[in-house]
């Protein structure tokens, strides 16, 4: 009985050893998120927005007569068979 108190006493220990530890490092944590909050945002990454890009009408063309040809080519080859 006393061998298993000195043990549980032993695992409350390192718990507790266990928390200080996490507790110090939430406090470095919570430094280090202050630090990133405080830094200045550039205009650049703010005001400009994402410019979206455009494909002309050539070539959405291109591309879908080139799928076409290709849907071709594979009901061509079910018809062979």
């Amino acid at each position: 009985m006393k061998e298993t108190i000195r043990k549980l006493k032993q695992r409350k220990a390192a718990i507790r050893t266990w928390l200080a530890q996490l507790n110090v490092e939430d406090r470095q944590l919570d430094r280090a998120i202050k630090a990133i909050l405080a830094l200045p945002v550039p205009e650049s990454a703010e005001s400009q927005p994402v410019k979206q890009r455009k494909m002309s009408l050539a070539g959405r063309r291109a591309i879908a007569a080139a799928q076409k040809d290709r849907w071709a080519k594979i009901k061509a080859a079910k018809a062979k068979q």
